[in-house]
């Protein structure tokens, strides 16, 4: 019969924000499934635990999965770690979670230490929600394409930098975002916590050179707040339904486009196509 598969996050920065439960299953599984062992076990070591450790990082996820799903139909619990944070958000993990979920293996996720909802908590412009997006491709041709989609997002979008491109990164996405607030978060939970929160480009002038400091860098940009809507964002029925309410008041064809164009920041001939399909409607 095969046992369980538990996703344990692992602390960001502070040991104490390991949780009783983490602990707990870190204490009672077989064996212990992590990015890098090295790390891990200084972790467990730091709690007194003694547990067979395997690595599992990219470049060995596909085969180690199956080794690891053989264990799991043994019978026997298996615990996945990260280096910090939930592993499977921007580590491996996703290739493991598959396979447990073809093979019918329970997977019991455990909540826990993340950056992400660590930065987003002190984030002073979270409006309409948020979009983790994590590393930018490597390549500048695919980072480009990317970053003209991710402009014209509301969301506040979180990224994960890293120290040795911190500068080059900051001035490319300035680029893309110039005039929006920012988050940048370095050493989450540690002693040099660090949090500025400024305009995207003037962060720039704020980042001392970084080649030295361990761990990546959480980034949140602020959601596009001019985004021009367009006709498919919005119901039908609803605009008909305000169509007609103007229409009722006494507003000609012409104040009701005005309307619509400032009100939803729709082009003219996009209200105007939806004014005249109204009133063909209507006949």
């Amino acid at each position: 019969m095969s046992a369980t598969l538990f996703i344990v996050p692992t602390p960001i920065g502070n040991l104490k924000d390991i949780s009783f439960r983490a602990l707990e299953i870190l204490k009672t599984v077989e064996v212990i499934a992590a990015e890098d062992t090295r790390r891990t076990k200084a972790l467990l070591s730091h709690f007194d635990i003694h547990k067979k450790v395997v690595s599992y990082h990219q470049h060995n996820e596909e085969k180690r999965a199956y080794e690891l799903i053989d264990i799991l139909k043994e019978g026997k619990d298996i615990a996945l770690v990260t280096d910090a944070g939930t592993p499977g958000v921007s580590d491996p993990g996703r290739v493991l979670v598959e396979k447990a979920f073809i093979n019918k293996i329970k997977v019991c996720p455990i909540p826990g230490p993340s950056a992400v909802t660590t930065a987003l908590s002190a984030c002073p412009f979270l409006y309409d929600g948020y979009l983790f997006y994590g590393f930018l491709p490597s390549k500048k041709g695919e980072r480009l394409k990317e970053l003209e989609i991710l402009r014209e997002r509301k969301e506040v979008i979180v990224f994960f930098l890293t120290p040795h491109k911190i500068k080059d990164t900051l001035r490319e996405l300035c680029d893309f975002f110039k005039g929006r607030r920012a988050l940048l978060a370095k050493e989450l939970t540690k002693i040099h916590e660090t949090i500025i929160v400024d305009e995207i480009c003037s962060l720039l002038e704020k980042v001392e050179d970084a080649s030295k400091i361990k761990g990546e860098f959480t980034l949140l940009i602020e959601g596009n707040r001019n985004t021009k809507a367009t006709y498919k964002e919005f119901d039908a029925e609803h605009i008909d339904l305000l169509i007609d309410i103007l229409f009722k008041k006494g507003l000609t064809s012409k104040d009701i486009v005005e309307v619509l164009t400032k009100v939803f920041g729709l082009k003219k001939k996009v209200s105007y196509e939806l004014v005249n399909r109204f009133k063909e409607d209507e006949r």
